[in-house]
């Protein structure tokens, strides 16, 4: 989905704490059977100051990350993936040209340009690439365009929160196209996720977030859903969804991320369903936190008809969705937060092998302690075989090496085993340990799985919000296995 030094292997009955220059590692007893390694990250200012001398990062608050080729089939011959990052602070979205030279000496990652949101009220927030259709009843282009979900600051009533596009112009620049407004029915919107959920060959918009009241006249939020479809005749249409009842209670809360994918099985006709994650008040920590829609087609007008339900779980920030072992059937992973308190921040869903959708809660063995504060993650393979892992960024509590307390920031690794569990978790840290108050500085937000240095293995990209960053982990698994 998106994307050589040599290091001994980790002894597999010690628990060990090894510094593998800067990034440190966690490897707790009985580690993986093929190890997961990272060369020390690689830090770029998401935005710079411009100042004599240069690279000096501006406190952009880069929170969205999205990855892939902007210029794409065969246009950009080397295929080289790329980065784009919006920045919430001072409303740019950056783009990061991959250089395809990841030797020491070559930066891999270059700055290419950064793009003002031209809109003083907008907070950029989370950010995809898409190819999308530019003109009705046009083919869609064969480069990525820039989706972005903006929040609007202020507190006037009937302010509006939309997703942006910003038009690849078929060289990778995204400025030569007036910037293109979809109004979202969502307020204060959260994560971004885009899917062709009603296999029409048009890429739709998935966007959470919870209503409050903009006067401040009516005290609580509840989670909203917009599922912004797209039409193949061009333009599109909004299906806004607002749950303020579980089983007839009221509820409080917010819709945090969402993930297309086909939950009900045999999937009919390219048709996805969704999984949203969803934060609510006390009241309903410890109830139903994974609000599942099936998608049962399309009504007469096209659009598809969803079936909502809730399945328990816990308040979480993020939720993937993919094949967990060698089970043929896809699970749910949820990154729940410390407000929960219990005796894991992560918690699967899986499927129960029927094809209908229904899932069973399972706790990992092994998962994050309740101070890691999990915040995003990504789904897809690391080390060297042939299964899924999990990463998260953790916002604190990572082991500071050193720092005298555990509240620098980092990214937990859960290697999957083949019976769908995981390994012990291993931490990392995103940048250089941070031995200073607030000690979380650096802290990453959210994350992406990629190849960027083109040598088989996928990496991982975090956006540093607190430090004005972003960092790239290369794998080096592959060159530390033995002959």
């Amino acid at each position: 989905m998106f994307r050589r030094n040599s290091i001994a292997l980790f002894p597999r009955s010690l628990g060990l704490t090894v510094a593998l220059g800067g990034v440190l590692v966690v490897s707790p007893a009985f580690a993986a059977e093929k190890p997961l390694h990272f060369k020390p990250p690689r830090v770029y200012c998401a935005q710079q100051d411009g100042q004599p001398g240069g690279a000096h990062c501006v406190y952009s608050g880069p929170l969205g990350l999205a990855v892939g080729d902007i210029i794409g089939d065969g246009v950009d011959p080397d295929g080289n993936i790329d980065v784009v990052v919006a920045n919430s602070e001072t409303k740019t979205i950056s783009v990061f040209r991959n250089s395809g030279d990841w030797s020491a000496t070559d930066p891999g990652l270059v700055l290419d340009q950064v793009y003002p949101i031209l809109d003083p009220l907008a907070k950029p927030y989370d950010v995809e690439l898409v190819n999308l259709q530019r003109e009705p009843g046009q083919p869609m282009e064969p480069f990525l365009d820039i989706v972005v979900t903006i929040r609007t600051l202020g507190e006037e009533v009937g302010q509006e929160e939309y997703l942006l596009i910003l038009w690849n112009d078929g060289t990778g620049h995204y400025d030569s196209y007036p910037q293109t407004r979809i109004t979202l029915s969502v307020l204060n919107v959260n994560g971004l996720t885009t899917a062709d959920v009603d296999a029409n060959g048009t890429p739709d918009f998935i966007v959470g977030g919870h209503w409050t009241d903009p006067a401040h006249e009516i005290t609580g939020s509840h989670p909203q859903v917009d599922v912004v479809m797209g039409a193949t005749s061009g333009g599109y249409s909004v299906q806004h969804y607002d749950f303020e009842y579980i089983g007839g209670l009221p509820i409080e809360g917010q819709a945090t991320d969402a993930v297309a994918a086909p939950v009900r099985l045999p999937q009919v006709g390219g048709r996805l369903d969704l999984l949203v994650s969803l934060e609510l008040t006390s009241e309903f920590q410890n109830e139903d936190h994974l609000l599942v829609f099936l998608n049962d087609g399309p009504d007469s007008n096209g659009l598809p008809i969803w079936t909502p339900s809730f399945q328990p779980g816990r308040n979480s920030n993020s939720v993937v969705f993919g094949k967990l072992g060698t089970r043929p059937y896809n699970d749910a992973v949820l990154a729940c937060q410390t407000s929960v308190m219990l005796d894991s921040d992560n918690v699967v869903f899986r499927d129960q092998g029927n094809g209908t959708g229904a899932f069973n809660l399972r706790t990992p063995g092994d998962a994050l302690t309740e101070y890691e504060e999990p915040f995003q993650m990504d789904i897809g393979r690391l080390n060297p075989d042939t299964l899924n892992d999990v990463v998260v960024t953790c916002q604190k509590g990572i082991p500071s090496g050193g720092c005298g307390s555990d509240q620098q920031g980092g990214i937990a690794v859960l290697l999957s085993k083949s019976d769908g569990t995981f390994w012990p978790t291993i931490h990392y840290f995103a940048t250089e340990p941070v031995c200073e108050d607030p000690p979380w500085k650096g802290g990453p937000t959210f994350v992406r799985i990629a190849d960027f240095d083109d040598d088989g293995q996928n990496d991982v990209v975090v956006s540093n919000t607190s430090s004005g960053s972003i960092s790239v982990l290369l794998n080096s698994s592959l060159q530390t296995l033995p002959p």
